[in-house]
Formats: structure tokens, C-alpha cells, sequence
């Protein structure tokens, strides 16, 4: 019973749309393989049902979180390099952990899947 809405879907396609610099670009770049707007749209439909998959299963805990805070603190600075403190981006912390973790299990997921069915790839 996962779901995904029409602004995750969006937010996410207009996230691929910029790293090909517009959507113009992008439709352009899909054209080449004989590939729609539809066609993405149904492959990133697809890969954010699975995120949310794994999401599921993936539980942090605060120390989790406050160790990864500590590992990646050059990430977490002000404009002028100041260190923020932990509790001011205990949620960014965690949002980040976070990907990393569904972008570990994704990637397992995927070669499982690659091992199991005769995957083709263009």
C-alpha cells in the first residue's frame, strides 16, 4: 500500500529535467532512445514506489544520526564555513542518512533483480 502523489512525481521529474539542463533538453535527450515524457514518467514512478519500499524497512537511531553528523561535519557549515550544531540540522542529518542508506539498499535491490530476470539494457 504505497502511493506516491502527483508533487513527489513532478518535484522528481523536475529534478531530472535541470540535470539535463531543461525539460526541452531533457524531452531531446529521450527522443534519441525512442523514449517518451511518459516513458520517464512510468520508470520514475517506478523507482520512487521502490524507494519508498525500502524506506520502510530503514529505522535510524540517534546515534546513529549524531555519528554520521560527526563523520560528514564539513557538510554541515554556515555560508561562511561556521560549523552548525547538531541539534540545528539533526533533521538534515537525518534526511541525508537516510539517502544514503535507501541509495545502498536500492542499489541491492537493483542487482538482485538484474540476477533474477534477463535485464536488457540500451
Amino acid at each position: 500500500k504505497v502511493e506516491i502523489t502527483d508533487e513527489e512525481l513532478d518535484a522528481e521529474y523536475q529534478e531530472y529535467a535541470e540535470f539535463y539542463g531543461g525539460e526541452d533538453a531533457l524531452l531531446e535527450s529521450l527522443a534519441t532512445y525512442n523514449m517518451t515524457k511518459d516513458d520517464i514518467l512510468n520508470d520514475i514512478t517506478t523507482y520512487l514506489l521502490t524507494v519508498k519500499l525500502i524506506e520502510k524497512d530503514i529505522t535510524l537511531t540517534d546515534e546513529e544520526i549524531q555519528s554520521y553528523y560527526e563523520e560528514n561535519k564539513d557538510s554541515f557549515t554556515t555560508d561562511d564555513g561556521e560549523q552548525l550544531a547538531f541539534e540545528d540540522v539533526k533533521e538534515e542529518v537525518r534526511a541525508a542518512l537516510l539517502e544514503e542508506r535507501i541509495d545502498a539498499e536500492y542499489g541491492t535491490w537493483l542487482d538482485e533483480k538484474f540476477e533474477q530476470y534477463d535485464v536488457k539494457t540500451y
